[in-house]
């Protein structure tokens, strides 16, 4: 009877510290959600509106709102704009939501985010989001791509003899090659420079 106890009471003990990892872990993962969303709707609303005088802070918070779309109805969620303007490039959102867990009690997560730039980190910002890839068959331009970092290419097949007749591309001498095979694949980082040019292997 003493072991049966035990084994009830170990088993609760359980349950409960299991209970509580897992509201934890739905608190935080609510929070690093609602955070995310409010980050890029903030960034591509004063990346559209920059600079301009006709868009509200009631436009944003609509945003906002239409992109939160699991919290429930029975939930409570305020959004406060408390700082707008768009000619300087300055936007403070607070986030308030109130939901109830599974067991009864109403969890408060409160967030404040704050995005500060100029048209000129925007076009930084885009401009390295991207790298370009230039493969050279000798010293002519076969190909030119412009691929997104994160992304992954895979070195295309050519036809050396076709490329060569149509003599469209221009000859430029390059000094600083990376030869690469048919077939091989790229992967785009950050780490690469801007422009990557490659040498196409013409062994097969």
């Amino acid at each position: 009877m003493k072991n049966v106890v035990i084994g009830i009471f170990s088993a609760l003990i359980v349950v409960y510290v299991v209970a509580i990892c897992l509201t934890l872990y739905n608190i935080n993962a609510r929070k690093n959600h609602i955070e995310n969303i409010t980050s890029d709707v903030m960034y591509e609303h004063l990346k559209k509106h920059y600079g301009s005088s006709n868009v509200s802070s009631e436009k944003l918070k609509k945003e906002i709102e239409n992109r939160l779309d699991f919290i429930k109805e029975k939930d409570e969620l305020k959004i406060n704009i408390s700082k707008y303007n768009l000619a300087k490039g300055l936007i403070i959102a607070e986030i308030q939501d109130k939901y109830r867990i599974f067991s009864g009690k109403i969890k408060n997560i409160k967030i404040k985010k704050i995005i500060i730039f100029d048209k000129e980190d925007i076009k930084l910002k885009e401009k390295n989001q991207y790298r370009n890839l230039i493969f050279y068959v000798k010293d002519k331009i076969y190909k030119k791509v412009r691929l997104k970092v994160g992304s992954t290419y895979v070195v295309p097949k050519f036809d050396l003899d076709a490329f060569l007749e149509e003599d469209k591309a221009t000859n430029e001498t390059v000094k600083s090659k990376i030869l690469i095979k048919q077939g091989e694949i790229i992967r785009i980082s950050n780490e690469m420079p801007e422009n990557n040019i490659y040498l196409l292997d013409l062994e097969k």
